[in-house]
């Protein structure tokens, strides 16, 4: 059922008064970027960017973090996700071509060169969109991927987002000897040859 189809059964069933349909506002070339930890999160904090969109004509973007932890799903909550945000008129910008895993608060401090290459990739997809308004989850959202999220966009939105310039993992380089980012490196070589780069 279309959205405002479904408004309208809601207010009629009800018995709220009946209001006219507001007209859609200009096209405005500002632009709103949600970052969905897992689908389904854009419905959930949908309410402001979709006043956005319907009374200030601003665009919403989608970037989904993750696609859920089962990997089964991923591909069924991905197209759960496309049909969401087409009825919504939301699009949608995938910042990897395999979902990120592991986004939680530890993965930080435990793997900061992977950590450094997801912060990477949200960094090129905020260059190339240039949004004006982001949604991110609270840093005390309570979920640990949500958290993670969080963390990740605002290291992808620092200055010094490259890997050698992580103060975190710089300093275990440092640490290890060098070690950290040899193992770091044969790791991801591990991943992009067995599990298309995702870490595993």
């Amino acid at each position: 059922m279309p959205l405002d189809d479904l408004v309208a059964t809601f207010v009629r069933l009800a018995g709220l008064p009946a209001k006219q349909p507001m007209p859609a506002a200009p096209r405005s070339n500002a632009k709103v970027m949600i970052f969905a930890p897992h689908p389904d999160d854009e419905c959930i904090i949908g309410a402001l960017p979709l006043r956005l969109q319907r009374e200030a004509g601003m665009s919403i973007t989608v970037v989904p973090v993750t696609l859920g932890s089962k990997v089964e799903r991923r591909e069924a909550r991905r197209q759960e996700l496309q049909a969401a945000c087409t009825e919504l008129g939301f699009s949608i910008v995938e910042a990897s071509k395999q979902p990120f895993a592991e986004v939680r608060p530890d993965t930080r401090q435990v793997q900061p060169i992977v950590w450094a290459g997801m912060a990477d990739k949200l960094a090129t997809v905020i260059a190339q969109e240039k949004p004006t308004i982001l949604f991110l989850p609270h840093r005390q959202d309570g979920h640990g991927t949500h958290i993670g999220v969080h963390h990740l966009v605002l290291d992808a939105l620092a200055p010094n987002n490259r890997l050698l310039l992580i103060p975190l993992a710089l300093r275990k380089i440092v640490d290890t000897g060098g070690m950290n980012l040899v193992t770091g490196i044969q790791q991801f070589a591990h991943d992009l040859r067995n599990n298309k780069g995702m870490p595993s």
